[in-house]
């Protein structure tokens, strides 16, 4: 899969899964690899390119010439989306970095955790119970590349930690991450809700949770 992108084989490879966008400010994930590659030089970034804007991507392109990143960094451009490939992708991953400015519970962190593959998420409190620190996995500030640099390096070296996120990933996706059982979730709330239809503040706290989850499926 990585030799397709040009990835040469026996490299460790830090992910970034997020779409080519600012919000998802893989700019600093840029920064934060130039970093890593500095103390691990057998290290590798993927981007990958869908949903892109035109004017961010020429900006990451050029960052990544500025840095002298362009045999380390690997943008997959045009991947199509959905892409069928995705856990084979994170299967070859050491990292997969996902620092959005805001999020909801998404897709991408509960794929890495079931093909088991260590993530370092932004520090958002939407993540709370589910993408928590130094459990299932390490979460940095976004906006600091210094940071997130060395939160990635502690996965690197440290198994010990690794094997931990792993395994504590996996138990949270069980719990957390299948959809037939949250789809019965939600036919329970709308039930509640139907039951509960003269509480106007109880539909209101219904309706915002109906309104999360399905925004960030």
């Amino acid at each position: 899969m990585l030799q397709g992108l040009g990835v040469p084989p026996g490299v460790e490879v830090i992910l970034s899964a997020r779409a080519l966008k600012p919000f998802y400010r893989i700019h600093k994930i840029i920064q934060a690899f130039a970093a890593v590659q500095r103390q691990r030089p057998q290290t590798a970034l993927v981007i990958l390119d869908y949903l892109s804007q035109d004017d961010y991507r020429q900006q990451i392109q050029q960052q990544i010439q500025d840095l002298g990143l362009t045999h380390q960094v690997y943008l997959f451009e045009n991947m199509p989306c959905p892409f069928e490939q995705m856990p084979e992708l994170y299967a070859a991953s050491s990292v997969m970095v996902s620092i959005p400015e805001e999020d909801g519970m998404p897709n991408s962190i509960y794929e890495a955790f079931a093909v088991g593959c260590p993530v370092v998420a932004s520090d958002l409190k939407t993540y709370d119970g589910v993408v928590d620190h130094e459990d299932t996995c390490l979460r940095v500030n976004g906006n600091h590349p210094a940071e997130i640099a060395v939160t990635i390096l502690r996965i690197l070296e440290n198994s010990s930690l690794r094997d931990r996120l792993i395994r504590n990933g996996r138990k949270k996706v069980k719990t957390h991450g299948d959809l037939p059982i949250e789809m019965q979730k939600m036919e329970q709330l709308y039930y509640q809700l139907l039951s509960q239809s003269k509480h106007q503040s109880k539909i209101h706290q219904t309706l915002g949770t109906i309104y999360n989850f399905f925004t960030y499926l």
